[in-house]
């Protein structure tokens, strides 16, 4: 079936519906204008003023947490084994650089 055919049909038999009483007149155009008339909302506003109220509650427990760890740090820090650490990863890492100098100047 062609569609411009069943619109045309679709569109009689609604015109050849009598008038409903139910639905007082120019309902849509009152409930449309009503829409337009409600306060359009900010979500950019709503967004910043939010994150504003919550950066006060962050920055005291950001404050808080500072304050925690300088008191929970060590009067003299113990020396680190990172030092050491180090230098055995840097022998870890050339030992077989060194293997393929022995075996060059062997040759």
């Amino acid at each position: 079936m062609n569609i411009e055919q069943l619109y045309q049909k679709l569109v009689e038999a609604v015109r050849s519906r009598p008038a409903d009483d139910r639905v007082p007149y120019a309902f849509e155009q009152r409930v449309m204008a009503r829409l337009r008339e409600l306060p359009q909302v900010d979500l950019a506003a709503m967004w910043g003023r939010n994150l504003w109220r919550a950066a006060v509650p962050f920055a005291c427990v950001a404050l808080a947490i500072a304050v925690w760890t300088r008191s929970q740090a060590p009067v003299s820090p113990a020396p680190s084994p990172a030092g050491a650490q180090v230098a055995g990863l840097d022998d870890v890492l050339l030992a077989p650089l060194v293997t393929l100098e022995t075996e060059v100047a062997s040759w």
